[in-house]
């Protein structure tokens, strides 16, 4: 019995770092980052289920806690950090698509530059994969907050 039960924990462990080390790769990693936020964008704009919203935060937490262990290059983190600012600024003004592009560009190639270790890096179709439909989930979002309260409510006394 004191053996089932010591192989029964050692297959548990074995289980264990077989999830941690698939989670430590830098395209997972930054896959659950990016649906963490998207989950909790879902979760700001239809409040109420508090399923997304924890969710999106425990994979963007956990997300984040597997980039610690990684040697991350500054210039891709000040280039994702560039990218939200463009992106935003497209969804407030109407620059014609050329703040959204360049955001996304520079999320893109900021992914790509991000992970410093060339045996564990963010492979080019990831980074395109995710950052394309993340940046144009978040533009339209934002566009649709922006554009909400900017219009007026019309009460009935009003009209």
């Amino acid at each position: 019995m004191y053996i089932e039960f010591r192989l029964r924990i050692a297959s548990l462990m074995v289980m264990r770092g077989q999830i941690i080390s698939y989670i430590a790769d830098p395209n997972v990693a930054f896959a659950l980052i990016l649906l963490g936020v998207l989950a909790v964008y879902w979760e700001m704009t239809h409040p109420g289920g508090v399923i997304p919203g924890a969710m999106g935060g425990a994979m963007a937490l956990l997300g984040l806690h597997a980039m610690s262990v990684l040697a991350l290059d500054w210039r891709g983190i000040v280039l994702l950090l560039v990218a939200a600012p463009l992106l935003t600024v497209e969804a407030r003004f109407a620059f014609h698509g050329i703040a959204g592009v360049t955001g996304a560009a520079a999320m893109a190639y900021g992914s790509l530059l991000l992970v410093q270790d060339s045996a564990a890096s963010i492979h080019w179709p990831t980074a395109i994969g995710i950052t394309l439909p993340f940046s144009a989930i978040t533009v339209y979002v934002l566009r649709a907050a922006f554009q909400a309260r900017r219009n007026k409510i019309i009460r009935l006394r009003d009209s």
